[in-house]
């Protein structure tokens, strides 16, 4: 009983980590210079800082190092740290790259791709592929030109009353215009992203997620637990900002270690999984994914449409065989919109098309419904597919996982 005491005593001293789990501190700064300003540090502090870590036993690592440890089991150093410098400026490869290499240190750059090259404080593109190519650093997203402040927007995230559909069409168009820069420039896209302004969302971590992202951070003081296996631990990642600090880095770094998370940051996990969205296509494969498996298919039907190159054969046919079959059709400018969330209004007017809807007229409105889909709601409701929400059906709502379950052991 002593003994067990005594192990739950240092257990709960350490923070609470798992003995499996390790602490991964992760330090933020921007520019390296010498105007004294909100956001810059000197090259002296650096060399500091890099002192003060290595004295306290500490080893710099990159985020693909990071990677490897979770999702391969690759091993870390016992003490590990990342250092980021956000936005992308010039001197974090004139200045950083050169002290990088003469103290033997790790850094990442998270880079505003639409900040390079046209900006006279950002890197040039050259300078960006070679940050990347060396052993000792990497370059992470910051968006290509969504690192803007208040009044317009707060970085990524949408703003009050925005129409969701537009935001997510603005922000994955800019994660789109990054990575295409990105790979043009140094023959990548990186799979690390940094929040612009620290704000982030479970609507924006979504898109991250889905696009890819593998790790994202904010600028939430704390040090990060993580543990082989679990990718979530990479997502929405704490950052201890150095900017402005005198302190060193391990005096830092002590004084979060017992904060490993937000509520914050645990409410946008939560609701990215437990408000997990239906997309165009997968509502067609719930619906006609065996209905139409004998159905013969021409892929001219889709070859118009842009964002049918990226999907898998199966499911590009799919939506051939729902357009040649007047079940869906496509959008004014050219696009599928395959991988957008549907809306219940939508997904009625699929499932009354795919239950034999009769030609019967409306018996039953909604005053959120309108006249295209009148009819398809009247019918869903009437023969209990989709149950409306009080007095309105939540047309404009969009679909979930676990309504679509539903719905189709309703319609077996």
């Amino acid at each position: 009983m002593k003994k067990f005491l005594t192990v739950f005593f240092v257990f709960f001293l350490s923070g609470c980590v798992k003995a499996s789990a390790v602490e991964l501190p992760v330090l933020m700064y921007h520019s390296v210079d010498d105007t004294g300003g909100m956001y810059s540090v000197t090259a002296e502090k650096i060399e500091r800082d890099i002192a003060s870590l290595k004295e306290a036993g500490y080893t710099t690592v990159l985020f693909e190092d990071v990677i490897d440890y979770v999702y391969n089991g690759a091993e870390l150093p016992e003490k590990s740290v990342v250092i980021t410098f956000d936005d992308g400026y010039e001197n974090n490869y004139t200045t950083l790259l050169p002290m990088a290499e003469r103290l033997d240190f790790k850094y990442e750059v998270f880079a505003v791709a639409g900040f390079l090259h046209y900006s006279p404080y950002a890197m040039e593109w050259d300078e960006v592929k070679r940050v990347n190519e060396s052993p000792l650093g990497a370059i992470g997203c910051h968006t290509h030109n969504m690192h803007i402040g208040y009044p317009e927007r707060a970085g990524v995230v949408r703003k009050e009353g925005e129409d969701f559909r537009e935001w997510e069409h603005l922000f994955r168009n800019d994660l789109y215009l990054a990575k295409m820069l990105f790979v043009e420039n140094m023959g990548e896209n990186p799979v690390t992203f940094a929040y612009p302004y620290g704000s982030f969302s479970f609507e924006a971590e979504r898109v991250l997620r889905e696009e890819g992202y593998k790790v994202t951070v904010t600028t939430e003081p704390g040090v990060n637990v993580i543990e082989k296996g679990d990718k979530e631990a990479l997502y929405l990642m704490m950052r201890i900002s150095m900017d402005g600090i005198t302190a060193s880095p391990v005096e830092v770094i002590e004084a979060c270690r017992q904060k490993h998370t937000t509520e914050a940051i645990e409410k946008a996990k939560k609701e990215v999984y437990s408000q997990k969205f239906v997309s165009r296509a997968d509502a067609l494969k719930a619906l006609y994914g065996e209905k139409l498996t004998e159905a013969t298919g021409d892929l001219h039907y889709v070859a118009g449409y842009r964002d049918m190159k990226h999907i898998d054969a199966a499911t590009k046919m799919l939506f051939a065989k729902c357009v040649q079959n007047n079940i869906i059709s496509g959008f004014p400018d050219w696009t599928m919109r395959s991988s957008h969330y549907i809306t219940r209004g939508e997904f009625a007017l699929l499932l009354a098309r795919r239950t034999g809807y009769d030609g019967r007229g409306v018996t039953h409105t909604f005053p959120d419904s309108s006249y295209w889909n009148d009819w398809a709601l009247s019918w869903c409701y009437e023969k209990g597919y989709m149950i409306g929400y009080g007095e309105s059906f939540g047309v404009n709502d969009f679909l979930t996982q676990k309504q679509l379950d539903i719905i189709c052991e309703r319609i077996k």
